[in-house]
């Protein structure tokens, strides 16, 4: 049992021998077979790529916790307040005078000329909403000399369809960037607009609004190809039932989809073009390998999740796994600094190189920790190591709040990107039909 010696740090019992031969083999090969056993239990969306949303009870969230402040605006902050909008902008103005003084009581006169500048405050209110009905009448008219009737060529001023362009944008807006369901865009369409419009015209317009964005869509997929750095990613989705992916890819201005089969080399090639110049920001994931390791940004989000993975295992894998997770800590520190700007780019890759080459170095040690299973995901990170490091590389200039004409040490932006038609598409993820 264990105790205390005399004056001395606490005494544990020395560990269990484990002597060579069939019994110490049978114990190596249960144990590992209970880690194989547990491993997946214990995934979750900290050490694998699980979304937070599939996470049990138990698993602690990334809540910060009690700031001692209370909610909403706090003593003392700054205020904000609506600004009067210019005179060009005011639909009407209305001029109220007051009758009589209000301290004496005499009736007072309307001024002639501008005197004390009044106090102004605008009420911001919508026009009484009600659906245009424009009827087309295309009339026939008889011959006199052949006695045939000619009917009216239809105007190039009027739409061909039931519903004119700026109803068709508003629909298309309803249900394509604000995720309003076709039932409620039907709905709102009769109780706020004053009009009728099934689910199946809903689909019409969809379809339109579709056909006409298609030269614009091309324009942001050449643009995406050209961009000196996009973030890609890609997630399950369904189409018509049948499985596929959802493809990604952004920069800080815009932000592609393409729904494919599937997530191979060849796909992301054709997806993302061919532009070894560029920056790619992805994950691990070998459809990206096509593109040059030294002009690639591996997002270290990953890399954090694999090390936390490895935390469960025991051994020296477990160590090693600590140890890389408080040297990107570190690394992610510096970079908040940067990009908060206390510290310039010269200062940023200084201080970043010890941890770079104590990371290389844990790396290598980990491939050779003696169990396969860990070394085996160690070689597949040493493997990625140039990548890990791009937003070290390339220069990131500052724009107000955000830092741009870079790569960043993980991509936040594509999986933000993503999240929308996921959020939309839950619960099946997916979508019915193909549409632009």
């Amino acid at each position: 049992m264990g105790g205390h010696a005399p004056g001395g740090p606490p005494v544990h019992p020395p560990p269990a021998r484990t002597e060579p031969g069939p019994e110490g083999e049978k114990v190596r090969v249960l144990r590992e077979q209970v880690q194989k056993l547990t491993e997946p239990v214990n995934l979750n969306s900290r050490n694998s790529s699980k979304p937070p949303s599939s996470d049990p009870p138990w698993v602690p969230g990334k809540s910060k916790g009690p700031t001692g402040r209370g909610r909403g605006g706090q003593r003392g902050h700054q205020g904000h307040r609506r600004q009067l909008l210019p005179e060009d902008r005011v639909t009407r103005v209305e001029d109220y005078f007051p009758e009589q003084c209000r301290h004496c009581g005499l009736s007072l006169q309307r001024p002639m000329e501008p005197g004390i500048p009044p106090f102004r405050y605008q009420v911001m209110e919508l026009p009484p909403v009600q659906m245009q009905v424009i009827e087309n009448r295309l009339h026939q008219v008889c011959c006199n000399r052949c006695l045939r009737t000619t009917l009216a060529s239809w105007p190039a001023s009027a739409p061909r369809g039931n519903f004119g362009p700026r109803l068709t944008s508003v629909l298309g807006l309803l249900t394509g960037r604000f995720r309003v369901s076709r039932r409620d865009a039907e709905e709102i369409c009769r109780t706020i607009l004053g009009g009728e419009i099934s689910l199946g015209g809903i689909k019409l317009q969809e379809d339109v609004v579709s056909q006409a964005l298609a030269p614009v869509v091309a324009e942001a997929e050449q643009a995406v190809r050209a961009a000196t750095v996009v973030n890609a990613d890609e997630t399950p989705w369904k189409e018509a039932d049948r499985p596929g992916y959802l493809w990604c890819a952004n920069t800080d201005d815009l932000a592609v989809y393409w729904i494919r089969q599937g997530r191979s080399g060849k796909t992301a090639r054709e997806l993302l073009g061919d532009n070894p110049d560029r920056i790619l920001g992805s994950d691990r994931l070998g459809s990206y390998g096509f593109h040059p390791m030294e002009k690639r940004q591996i997002c270290l989000a990953h890399l954090i999740r694999n090390l936390r993975r490895l935390t469960d295992r025991a051994g020296p894998a477990r160590t090693i796994a600590e140890w890389g997770l408080r040297e990107l800590e570190d690394l992610f520190n510096l970079w908040h600094e940067f990009r908060d700007g206390h510290l310039n780019r010269s200062e940023l890759q200084a201080r970043a190189k010890p941890i770079r080459a104590r990371m290389g170095h844990l790396l290598r040690r980990g491939t050779r920790c003696g169990e396969s299973k860990s070394e085996t995901a160690f070689k597949h990170m040493l493997r990625h190591f140039p990548a890990f490091w791009a937003f070290l590389r390339v220069g990131r200039v500052a724009d107000k709040q955000q830092f741009r004409e870079g790569p960043a040490p993980c991509r936040p932006s594509a999986s933000r990107e993503l999240r929308q038609p996921e959020l939309r598409g839950q619960p099946l993820r997916g979508t019915d039909a193909h549409r632009r």
